[in-house]
């Protein structure tokens, strides 16, 4: 099977902050003691002192500065200019060090990632070609002929494959990874393909080790994912301590809820979430109008906190059903209004058929019309012929008859003279 989306640079680059980097590179500490290393490599300090009234002369002309003529006075005004000579020099040299550290440290760094980067796509590949079963799975979402609802077992490294093979998929519109004892950096992968995954609707992620990597890559994600409806995150741990950070991500994911306009369903059903993250949820809850259920069961919210969230999803649920209500009775209206147009055009074709065949049946009668007045002028022309061929006949026979009568008149003359 074709694995090669796995090495897609522009799907490494989605993913590659989520890889775990070890302190490889130069570290803080390694760059302050090369640069007080600086002091035991420079020049020492120049003494004015040793120098002679002509030469203290010269150097502070040299500087612009303009001698007094007594030798203590100047001199000690140029070790002053070399003591900050000095020190703008020592300085310049830190920052070269500093520089060259942090350059080479970001190097090695940049290596590391990239084994590291590279060794992870090696494990994916032989994960997935070495189990049959997700061989399949991975066949079916590439070539966009898997369920729409699927559950699909993994383990941490398969897991970070399925992230992957979602980030551009189309296909799948609800997947289910709960109880896989799957780790927070796998939730914190399977959370960061919504980010540019639209198809997937439901998303159950109960009862596996995410924490608070999952829940920043979630916060990240719903702050521009609303195809998402449904999520469930229940028996989780998102804040696993009191550590600032995990309270930064529970902050992190309440600022997305109050935004996301997609969510309708959420549970956080025992998540580890304290009295500071409670209240944080609630006010976010509070402030989205999609939301119409939440499970925050199981954690340390404040009563009072709960109260006000329930309030206004019970009002997010009464406006979701009158809503709901006006959009069924305008695509009730719209449907009415469908069918009569569709009606009237019928009737328009069928009267405009039926003026057709008027116009046909028009047409047809006086071309039948014309063409008994063809062949009555016909008939009329031919008797007019055939009469005027009888009178010349008649013509003719009566001029025969005559010269007949004329020759016999004639002919008895002649017999009478003889």
């Amino acid at each position: 099977m074709n694995l090669s989306f796995l090495e897609q640079e522009h799907l490494i680059a989605e993913f590659q902050d989520l890889i775990d980097l070890d302190s490889d590179g130069g570290t803080t500490s390694d760059i302050v003691i090369a640069e007080d290393r600086i002091d035991a490599d420079v020049f020492a300090k120049l003494n004015a002192s040793s120098l002679t009234l002509t030469d203290v002369i010269v150097e502070l002309e040299r500087r612009g500065l303009q001698p007094k003529g007594f030798y203590s006075d100047d001199a000690k005004r140029l070790q002053r200019c070399f003591d900050e000579e000095h020190e703008e020099y020592v300085e310049t040299k830190r920052k070269e060090v500093r520089n060259t550290k942090i350059a080479e440290a970001e190097q090695k760094r940049e290596r590391h990632k990239k084994a590291l980067i590279e060794n992870e796509v090696l494990e994916e590949k032989d994960e997935i070609s070495s189990n049959s079963r997700l061989s399949e799975w991975f066949r079916l979402i590439l070539a966009r002929k898997c369920p729409s609802e699927c559950r699909i077992d993994v383990n941490n490294i398969a897991a970070r494959s399925l992230a992957k093979a979602l980030w551009s998929d189309t296909r799948i519109t609800a997947i289910d990874v709960s109880n896989m004892n799957l780790s927070d950096k796998s939730g914190a992968y399977l959370a960061r393909a919504l980010k540019n995954n639209n198809a997937i609707v439901k998303l159950e992620m109960d009862g596996n080790m995410f924490g608070p990597e999952t829940c920043k890559s979630l916060a990240n994600s719903l702050a521009t994912n609303n195809s998402l409806t449904f999520l469930s995150i229940g028996s989780n741990l998102l804040t696993k301590s009191q550590d600032e950070n995990d309270k930064g991500c529970i902050e992190l994911l309440a600022h997305s809820l109050a935004k996301n306009s997609g969510l309708t369903c959420l549970s956080l059903w025992r998540c580890g979430i304290g009295l500071e993250g409670g209240k944080v949820i609630c006010n976010a809850v509070s402030n989205n109008t999609n939301l119409i259920s939440v499970e925050v069961g199981y954690n340390n919210f404040d009563s009072s906190d709960v109260l006000q969230m329930t309030r206004k999803l019970e009002a997010n649920r009464r406006t979701r059903e009158l809503r709901l209500s006006q959009e069924a009775e305008l695509a009730k209206e719209q449907e009415r209004a469908t069918q009569d147009e569709l009606k009237a055009k019928q009737e328009q074709q069928k009267e405009g058929k039926y003026q057709q065949w008027l116009e046909e049946q028009k047409d047809s009668r006086a071309e039948s019309r014309r063409k008994t007045q063809e062949c009555e002028q016909y008939e009329k022309q031919k008797e007019e012929e055939k009469k005027q061929q009888m009178e010349h006949v008649q013509k003719l026979e009566e001029e025969r008859v005559k010269a007949a009568s004329k020759k016999g008149k004639k002919g008895k003359k002649g017999k009478k003279g003889k």
